[in-house]
C-alpha cells in the first residue's frame, strides 16, 4: 500500500483507490488523474460518489508557476528560425 504521491511515474496491475469524506478537502482532479492513470488492468474505488463528483470538480488550489510553456515556445521558435536559414 503506497501513496499516490509516492506513486507518481509508476504503473501497478490493481490500483484500490479510497474516497474517505473526511479526506474530502484533500481530493482534486489532478490527484483522481494520478490514481486512475497509475492502474493497468484494474481499477476499484471504494467510496462516496458525492465524495468523487466533488473532486473531479475541484481544479489545484495551488497551481505551478512554472516557465515549461515558454522554454517549449522558445525551442520550437529557434526551430523554426534554423530551418529557415536553411
Amino acid at each position: 500500500c503506497i501513496s499516490i504521491h509516492k506513486s507518481q511515474g509508476s504503473e501497478y496491475p490493481i490500483v484500490i483507490m479510497p474516497l474517505a469524506h473526511a479526506h474530502q478537502r484533500m481530493l482534486q482532479k489532478k490527484l483522481i488523474y494520478t490514481a486512475v492513470t497509475r492502474a493497468r488492468k484494474a481499477l476499484v474505488m471504494l467510496g462516496d460518489k458525492n465524495t468523487f463528483q466533488h473532486g473531479i470538480e475541484t481544479i489545484d488550489l495551488h497551481p505551478r508557476n512554472t516557465s515549461l510553456v515558454a522554454m517549449i515556445n522558445d525551442f520550437f521558435k529557434r526551430e523554426e528560425m534554423m530551418d529557415e536559414s536553411l
